[in-house]
């Protein structure tokens, strides 16, 4: 299978105190490989989330969050037709994190964005980090995403591979 896409992302949180949060998440993803039904279909997605939550466990190893949050998506096609699509979804989210021995932990994050009109969309994102020093970490990360909210960005399942700066 050909992947020519390009992916990047970035978050903020502020914990107002230890039970309620609100975060801020933004990602871009320029595809030209993705296809639909057939055709090629070359897009950039940006998509911008806020929300808020609660912390339901909260220990040294173990977190556990919920919360809602609305999503603008804007979707740029580039093939077969350029067009311009803009859409507000409201999504519910999760976010689990498991610190283990050896400066491990495991993250799951999911999404799901319930649509009238259409099928539900969702997104799960899990993955296994290593802290090799303070500032450098791998990890493996495996992402799935089913009928995003946009309407036309490409479904996936992907398996990364992924050397992580932290500052």
């Amino acid at each position: 299978v050909t992947t020519d896409m390009i992916r990047g992302s970035g978050s903020v949180r502020h914990n107002f105190n230890p039970n309620l949060f609100a975060h801020y998440r933004t990602s871009g993803e320029w595809n030209r490989a993705s296809r639909r039904k057939g055709v090629p279909n070359h897009y950039v997605l940006l998509q911008q989330e806020i929300g808020a939550g609660f912390s339901v466990l909260t220990l040294p190893t173990r977190k556990f969050r919920v919360g809602v949050s609305e999503n603008l998506f804007d979707v740029w096609n580039t093939k077969p037709t350029p067009d311009r699509l803009s859409r507000v979804r409201e999504a519910l989210f999760e976010e689990a994190e498991v610190t283990l021995p050896w400066r491990i932990s495991v993250l799951q994050r999911g999404v799901w964005y319930p649509v009238r009109e259409d099928r539900d969309g969702w997104e799960s994102r899990f993955e296994l980090n290593k802290k090799l020093t303070e500032t450098l970490s791998t990890s493996v990360r495996h992402e799935v995403r089913r009928y995003n909210a946009d309407g036309s960005a490409q479904d996936y399942r992907r398996l990364k591979l992924m050397l992580g700066i932290d500052f």
